[in-house]
């Protein structure tokens, strides 16, 4: 029944000779820009500098239940500030007022940690590296958890 229809339909798509266009090539309307490679510099000499940045400031916990402090605290937070030591200095100001950070925490109360700051500044990692083997080190210091709020917000 169909049958003479399709073939005339055939027939006539047949004379008309169409042919299929090519495929659109997609345009992002920006050139391509001409970069220049930078000649390589050799520099045999880098004693003293560049290298890793240090992590600037520890915040630590010091005290006795360190592992049993699960929200932020809210004390005013002490701090020691490293910078223009050298490494010896450094981890001999630590030493010396860890028994008093450690005191002040056991004066306070339950879980008898306070928190503290070690600023080591950016620099070249010699100070902060030190500072965070003294905190693995020693038994009453641990880093404190990281906020898991904003600075801005209050509390």
């Amino acid at each position: 029944e169909a049958s003479p229809k399709f073939e005339q339909i055939r027939q006539k798509l047949n004379a008309l000779s169409l042919s299929c266009t090519p495929p659109k090539v997609k345009r992002t309307g920006k050139k391509p820009l001409a970069i220049d490679p930078l000649p390589m510099v050799n520099n045999p000499n880098e004693n003293g500098r560049g290298g890793k940045a240090g992590v600037p400031f520890y915040a630590i916990h010091v005290g006795e239940n360190l592992y049993r402090v699960t929200k932020p605290l809210s004390q005013k937070s002490l701090s020691v500030d490293l910078h223009g030591m050298t490494q010896d200095e450094a981890l001999r100001t630590l030493d010396n007022i860890l028994p008093t950070w450690v005191n002040e925490a056991m004066r306070g109360s339950y879980p008898w940690v306070i928190p503290a700051v070690v600023i080591c500044g950016g620099g070249n990692q010699i100070l902060s590296e030190a500072v965070e083997g003294w905190i693995r080190r020693n038994e009453n210091v641990a880093k404190a958890p990281k906020r898991k709020f904003s600075r801005r917000r209050s509390i």
